[in-house]
């Protein structure tokens, strides 16, 4: 079923977009993101989670969207994981402050950095720091 999952996430993205000359429809991208997530797609499960954070495509609503991040961080997604690891450090989006398991996903990201996403290796520099 993964194909399929991929074939969601793309068309969610050309929604989201507006390429492949799609008008732009968050709503219509965000019921895709959430297809492919329930097949454990790790970039889609991300991107529904931003959306409910954010309020594209559905109603804004933090618990579901932690809920969200939380499963791409469990699917191995490292935007995801920097994302739970910030939650958790700076009790963000109503989220009790959780140090240790702050730092534990900062540290599983910063596994995972590279180029493009280098920001969990600055994050725990920082905490290193302090």
């Amino acid at each position: 079923r993964q194909p399929m999952a991929d074939a969601q996430f793309l068309l969610a993205e050309n929604y989201g977009k507006g390429l492949l000359c799609l008008s732009v429809d968050h709503g219509k991208a965000f019921a895709l993101y959430v297809q492919a997530s329930k097949q454990n797609h790790p970039i889609a499960t991300y991107r529904a989670a931003v959306c409910y954070e954010v309020g594209a495509g559905t109603k804004r609503d933090n618990y579901r969207a932690v809920q969200f991040y939380r499963k791409a961080a469990a699917l191995g997604e490292t935007l995801a994981m920097h994302k739970v690891a910030l939650i958790l450090l700076y009790g963000k989006m109503n989220q009790r402050k959780n140090l240790k398991e702050g730092i534990t996903w900062l540290k599983r990201a910063a596994n995972q950095a590279d180029q493009e996403h280098p920001e969990s290796l600055h994050d725990l520099a920082q905490c290193y720091e302090k």
